[in-house]
């Protein structure tokens, strides 16, 4: 009889495991769909062309033509319509390599964009998000960008395709458009470092603190790009996990390009 029990009590725990699994599960999906839904609402408003007429860029070609292709991918969007939707919104990034696309926003701390879209729905998915710490104008020497690593692959998730050099070299460039104008930035550097680690650095002032930053990315790189920014440079980290237990991040680091 006693096993009976035991064995009904099992029944019991398993099914109650099961429901609330489930039920998560049904609530992950659905913030999935929703995030979706809402971000194509954002491109719709910001008049954002589709993913795939973005220019091709090959690594080696010059500032000059990058720019000018740039201004005409984004000639038609609205930035005012953009931030009409959230005050907070402070650009609008493409990485066209990996087909990220978001607008960029910044609050008072890094914690609410976390668990908010950018129309302050909570939702798990979250936002692409400005360090609360930098200049929203991007004029810092160090401006961090911070996403999630969906299962799905939203967000900042598909970052982890630049562990591989052949994704680099299908297009290495970010692309920030904002009030005033557009940021090309060159990724130099991408690789896995610790979650509280130098490329976190913000406000570095002095030249050597500086290089050590740098000296600190190309280091730590999955491979070797050729490219070395200077400490006179502006360079723009992306960030999301790399481990279940949020020790460690994806790091890809741009330098941003003089327009000429």
């Amino acid at each position: 009889m006693r096993k009976k029990y035991i064995r009904i009590g099992m029944f019991f725990l398993c099914l109650a495991v099961f429901l609330v699994s489930s039920w998560k599960l049904t609530l992950f999906v659905k913030d999935y769909f929703q995030a979706s839904s809402d971000y194509t609402e954002a491109e719709e408003a910001f008049s954002l062309p589709e993913e795939d007429t973005f220019p091709s860029m090959e690594e080696n070609s010059p500032p000059p033509s990058i720019y000018d292709k740039a201004e005409l991918f984004f000639k038609d969007c609205d930035y005012d319509a953009l931030k009409n939707l959230n005050k907070e919104i402070c650009g609008w990034i493409v990485i066209p390599a990996v087909n990220i696309s978001y607008p960029i926003l910044q609050h008072n701390d890094n914690q609410y964009y976390l668990t908010h879209l950018y129309n302050h729905t909570e939702n798990h998915v979250g936002s692409i998000f400005m360090d609360y710490r930098v200049s929203k104008d991007f004029s810092d020497f160090n401006s961090i960008l911070y996403g999630h690593n969906m299962r799905d692959k939203s967000m900042f998730a598909k970052l982890h395709q630049f562990q591989k050099k052949k994704t680099w070299k299908k297009n290495p460039y970010v692309y920030i458009y904002g009030g005033n104008g557009i940021k090309i930035y060159k990724i130099f550097s991408a690789f896995t470092g610790d979650a509280d680690g130098l490329s976190y650095a913000i406000g570095l002032q002095q030249k050597k603190s500086k290089q050590e930053f740098i000296d600190y990315a190309c280091k730590h790189a999955f491979y070797r790009t050729k490219i070395v920014p200077s400490t006179s440079d502006h360079i723009i980290t992306l960030s999301t996990c790399s481990d279940s237990e949020h020790k460690y991040r994806m790091i890809v680091q741009g330098v941003l390009l003089k327009e000429e």
